[in-house]
């Protein structure tokens, strides 16, 4: 059964281009531009085995975003990752231990992307 992932970025390009590469590694991958549309999709769809999320976005950014997800009984065990052109520093240890963000993946996508992806859903 293919595995399936929530990309959250605010950009377009950046977000169809993230779910495109994903789609061509076997991946069912969904987006949402804005963390009020991904609250929405997961009140729907709880069968997600990562979520993708951007720091940067307006209105809710990522880590508010995953502090919903985790306070939520119903999606509080989903893995969250960043993906983001933000450095570990602009995010702090303390909120990536607290939020139990699983990975921090630093945009542009490299070619090991892929490989953090599977690692990720396995463990």
């Amino acid at each position: 059964m293919p595995k399936r992932i929530l990309v959250v970025d605010d950009e377009p390009d950046v977000l169809n281009a993230t779910i495109l590469i994903l789609k061509e590694h076997g991946f069912v991958a969904t987006g949402a531009q804005s963390g009020k549309d991904a609250l929405k999709f997961l009140k729907q769809e709880r069968d997600i085995d990562l979520i993708l999320l951007d720091y940067f976005m307006p209105e809710m950014d990522g880590l508010e975003l995953c502090e919903k997800i985790k306070s939520d009984p119903e999606t509080r065990d989903l893995k969250c990752a960043l993906l983001t052109v933000a450095s570990p520093a602009d995010i702090g240890e303390e909120a990536m231990d607290r939020l139990e963000i699983v990975e921090f993946i630093q945009k542009p996508i490299t070619e090991d992307f892929i490989s953090r992806i599977n690692k990720l859903i396995k463990a």
